[in-house]
C-alpha cells in the first residue's frame, strides 16, 4: 500500500537529516519497510527545529489508529525518527514511554487537592537527595521553571512548595525566593541589588530557553555575550562574586554603557549544556581536545550564539563593540562562534575553556569558507583537571598558525571550578580595553 512506499526527504530537512546522519550514525532516510504517513508528519512537525510534547502525542495517535496497540511497522518508525529529528526533552521521554509499552505520568500532581509540577516535584527532590539544594540546584530549578519563557502559577506555585517542604542551603533558599519575590529580580534593599539586576529574553524560533539581559545604566554602546559553562544556565555569571559582578563593580564604562547577554544551553537529561559528548570520555588527559562531540548540538549552539552576536553587532552599528565570552564548555562554544563568524569582533575570550578538534577540523577544511582573523584571549588553570593547560598551550600555537591575534594567561594557582580575582581583572582590563578602542574608531550608536 502506499503507506510502504520508499520516503524522500522534503529539502527542507534533508541538510539537516545528513548533518545527523554524520553526528550520530543514523539513517538519512528509512529503509524500504517504513511507515512514510508517519515519517511525513514527523517530518511536517520538525520543520521548525524540533518535535514538541504535543507533536509527539499526535504522532502516537497516528501510529495507534483504531487498534489497541502500534504494530511493529509503525514501531520501528517511530524508533527512527527519534534518531533522525530532534525532540524536546519532554517529548522524546513520552514517546520511549509510549514505546516501552508503559502509561506515560501526566505532567500535573495533585497534593491535597491543589496542583503541582511533576517534573519540577521530581527534579527537587533528586536536588535534596544528598541532604539539601545547593545554590546551583536552586538556578537549575528557576531556569527549568523558566524554559517556557514565564513561570506559569502551577510552576510559582511547585517552587514555593519544595522551597517550604525540603532542606535548601540559606543562599538557595535567598536565591530562590528573590527569584519568586521579583519575577527573576533580586531584591530592592541590598546595597549590591543594583549592581546586577536583569531582565529576562527569550529567540522563540531557536528552541533555547530564556535568557537573562543586563540593560546598561545608561546609553547602550557595547554588549558582551557570555557563554555559560555545562551544568549551569545563563544565570551562573550573575552570582556573587562572578565575573558580571566583578565588570559592574569595578567599571563604571561597562555598568553604564553595556549591555551583557547571557544564553542559555538546552537540557539533556536535566543538564545544561551547550552540546553533548560522544564516545570515551577524555576530560581531565592529554586527548580531552580530541572528544567526540554531537556535531548537530555544536552546530545549533554555535549558530545561536552567533546570531545574537549579529544582532548586537547590527544594532551598535560596529561588530567590534560586541565581545563574546565563554567558560568551560562555553569556552568552547565562544571559540567555535568567533572562527565561523564571517566579520571580526572585538574580542573572543575562552575562559577555561577548550578549541574543541572538531573546531580545527571544520576550521581547517580544504573547503571551509576563509573567515577573518579575530583578535583572542584565552585562559588556563594551573590546577586544572578537567581542561589540561598543555592543551590550552597547543590552541593557543595552532590559532596563531591561523593568523589569530592570541594573548593567553596561565593562572597556577586555579582550578577548573573556582572564580579567580587575578582571572577576572585579566578579562576585564581586556574588554575594557577592547571598548574603549572600538569608541575612538567608530561612531558612538545614537539609536541604541
Amino acid at each position: 500500500g502506499s503507506s510502504l512506499m520508499r520516503y524522500r526527504p522534503h529539502p527542507a530537512v534533508a541538510a539537516p537529516r545528513r548533518a545527523m546522519k554524520r553526528a550520530w550514525g543514523c539513517a538519512a532516510r528509512p529503509p524500504w519497510r517504513y511507515d512514510v504517513g508517519l515519517v511525513e508528519l514527523a517530518e511536517q512537525f520538525a520543520r521548525d527545529g524540533q518535535i514538541s510534547y504535543s507533536e509527539a502525542k499526535r504522532l502516537w495517535s497516528k501510529a495507534l489508529g483504531r487498534k489497541a496497540r502500534v504494530g511493529r511497522l509503525q514501531g520501528r518508525t517511530l524508533r527512527w525518527t527519534l534518531e533522525a529529528f530532534v525532540y524536546t526533552d519532554k517529548a522524546a521521554a513520552l514517546m520511549e514511554t509510549f514505546l516501552r509499552g508503559e502509561r506515560p505520568k501526566s505532567h500535573i500532581k495533585q497534593i491535597r487537592g491543589l496542583k503541582y509540577d511533576r517534573e519540577l516535584l521530581e527534579l527537587a527532590e533528586r536536588s535534596a537527595a544528598d541532604g539539601q539544594v545547593s545554590t546551583q540546584e536552586a538556578e537549575v530549578l528557576w531556569e527549568r521553571a523558566m524554559s517556557g519563557g514565564r513561570v506559569t502559577d502551577t510552576e510559582r506555585r511547585t517552587l514555593r512548595y519544595v522551597r517550604k517542604k525540603l532542606r535548601f542551603t540559606t543562599p538557595a533558599a535567598k536565591l530562590l525566593g528573590a527569584r519568586l519575590r521579583e519575577g527573576g529580580d533580586p531584591p530592592r534593599p541590598d546595597r549590591r541589588a543594583w549592581r546586577v539586576r536583569w531582565t529576562w529574553a527569550r529567540r522563540r524560533a531557536s528552541g533555547f530557553p530564556a535568557f537573562p539581559v543586563v540593560l546598561p545604566r545608561k546609553d547602550h554602546r557595547f554588549t558582551l555575550v557570555l557563554c555559560h559553562p555545562m551544568g549551569w544556565g545563563g544565570g551562573f555569571f550573575l552570582g556573587g562574586g562572578a565575573l558580571v559582578d566583578d565588570l559592574l563593580s569595578k567599571s563604571r564604562l561597562v555598568r553604564d554603557h553595556c549591555k551583557i547577554v547571557c544564553p542559555g544551553g538546552k537540557t539533556y537529561r536535566d543538564w545544561k549544556m551547550w552540546f553533548r559528548y560522544r564516545g570515551k570520555d577524555t576530560g581531565g588527559t592529554r586527548e580531552c581536545h580530541a572528544q567526540l562531540v554531537n556535531s548537530h548540538d555544536m552546530s545549533e549552539a554555535s549558530a545561536f550564539v552567533s546570531d545574537i552576536v549579529t544582532q548586537e553587532a547590527r544594532a551598535l552599528g560596529s561588530p567590534r563593540r560586541v565581545i563574546v565570552v565563554g567558560y568551560s564548555q562555553g569556552g568552547c562554544v565562544s571559540l567555535e562562534v568567533g572562527l565561523r563568524l564571517p566579520f571580526r569582533v572585538g574580542l573572543v575570550v575562552s575562559q577555561r575553556g577548550m578549541l574543541m578538534q572538531h573546531t580545527k577540523d571544520e576550521h581547517a577544511a580544504p573547503d571551509a569558507p576563509r573567515q577573518p582573523r579575530q583578535r583572542l584571549v584565552l585562559t588556563a588553570g594551573g590546577q586544572d583537571d578537567v581542561y589540561l593547560p598543555e592543551n590550552q598551550v597547543e590552541a593557543r600555537t595552532w590559532l596563531q598558525r591561523q593568523g589569530h591575534h592570541v594573548s593567553f594567561k596561565l593562572f597556577k594557582d586555579l582550578n577548573h571550578g573556582d572564580h579567580h580575582e587575578g582571572e577576572m581583572n585579566f578579562i576585564r582590563s581586556a574588554c575594557t580595553r577592547v571598548f574603549l578602542a572600538a569608541d575612538a574608531h567608530t561612531a558612538t550608536p545614537t539609536h541604541a
